[in-house]
């Protein structure tokens, strides 16, 4: 009398290891070239899926925002103080001064720049106030590009 045999399970562990490993590399491949390419984007402005970087156009609008804010501070300023905006070298911290804003208040732009501000300003404006955009330096393209308050849509 012959004992039975017990059943096959599947063959040989190597294949299962070849797969295992292939999910492996593939894993790491798409963590690895997800980060280069999320540092890449932010380097270049433009996200890992090529298009553009929706944080840096978050931070445009935002600076927009806080221009026309600080713009509309200044008008109000010149309303109680018979028309006369702070001077250029007085600068924006002439409102803080006399309590236009807390001890707290920082005119800054989404990337963490001062903001620029000018009296009378470019363009026959009364007040121009400039962020320098991502870069913080005059000129540039894309997000590093300049915002102006005459500028603001």
């Amino acid at each position: 009398m012959t004992t039975p045999k017990p059943e096959s399970r599947g063959g040989s562990a190597l294949p299962k290891i070849a797969v295992v490993m292939a999910i492996v590399v593939l894993l790491l491949f798409f963590v690895v070239c997800g980060g280069i390419f999320a540092v890449f984007g932010t380097v270049v402005g433009v996200g890992w899926w090529g298009s553009t970087s929706p944080a840096q156009q978050a931070n445009v609008e935002a600076t927009r925002l806080r221009i026309m804010e600080v713009e509309q501070s200044l008008h109000l300023y010149a309303l109680t103080h018979d028309g006369q905006y702070p001077t250029t070298s007085e600068g924006l911290e002439e409102m803080k001064r006399n309590g236009w804003g807390s001890v707290d208040t920082v005119y800054i732009d989404a990337w963490g720049h001062k903001l620029q501000y000018f009296h009378p300003g470019s363009h026959e404006y009364r007040v121009e106030i400039v962020s320098l955009g991502r870069d913080g330096q005059t000129g540039g393209e894309g997000f590093d590009a300049d915002i102006y308050s005459w500028d603001n849509p």
